[in-house]
């Protein structure tokens, strides 16, 4: 879902005030936003910008999803269905805008929702949204990180394992000296490249 800061989404283009030696450089990275200025990668393949334009536009809007109360939120509404027409932009407008009718809903509640009624809510739109009509559960790939979650996988699909990978590697490097040594040793074999419990890679791919 995304979020948005009210700042609009530019694409391509230097930047004014790129100089040269910037605009050459195909390590460039990017400078931190003003609130004006997009955020450019010289030398970015296209699928790829495209990609990170998207994904920048999501969090800005959930960003003003947050910040959404009954009096905000209709015009707020329009003013994001009339820039999503298509594709993959829709659907996340679609669903922010029903984050952004949550946090109203939450503001214009006397008695608020804490954690755990927040998290009923979530399930609640899932279930409705997909016409589930039996018992279901939401389970982050992220619990493969956990020594103690075996049994709540059967396989995991390799993108999603790459990215397990290099969480492992990261909490590896920045682990407190107490972490238990089975906790270490099981981020290690993920890092290894090794899916924990047994699990197969599953690969992914268009059908031949």
């Amino acid at each position: 879902m995304g979020s948005s800061t009210g700042s609009e989404v530019r694409l391509l283009g230097r930047s004014p005030g790129t100089n040269r030696k910037d605009a050459m450089s195909k390590d460039a990275k990017p400078k931190p936003k003003d609130g004006n200025e997009p955020n450019i990668i010289i030398g970015e393949p296209d699928a790829q910008r495209a990609q990170r334009t998207l994904l920048e536009q999501i969090n800005a809007w959930h960003r003003e999803a947050e910040k959404q109360t009954p009096k905000t939120l209709g015009p707020w509404m329009k003013q994001i269905l009339h820039g999503a027409h298509e594709g993959q932009l829709k659907i996340h407008a679609h669903a922010v805008i029903a984050l952004g009718a949550l946090f109203a809903a939450k503001g214009a509640d006397p008695s608020g929702l804490d954690e755990v009624e927040a998290h009923s809510v979530t399930l609640e739109i899932t279930r409705l949204g997909l016409g589930i009509q039996s018992g279901f559960r939401i389970q982050p790939f992220t619990e493969l990180l956990n020594p103690n979650a075996a049994g709540l996988f059967a396989g995991i699909p390799e993108p999603i394992f790459l990215g397990i990978q290099a969480q492992a590697r990261r909490k590896m490097l920045s682990a407190p000296t107490d972490t238990p040594p089975q906790v270490i040793a099981h981020w290690k074999q993920i890092a290894d490249g090794r899916p924990p419990f047994g699990l197969k890679i599953v690969k992914v791919g268009r059908p031949q």
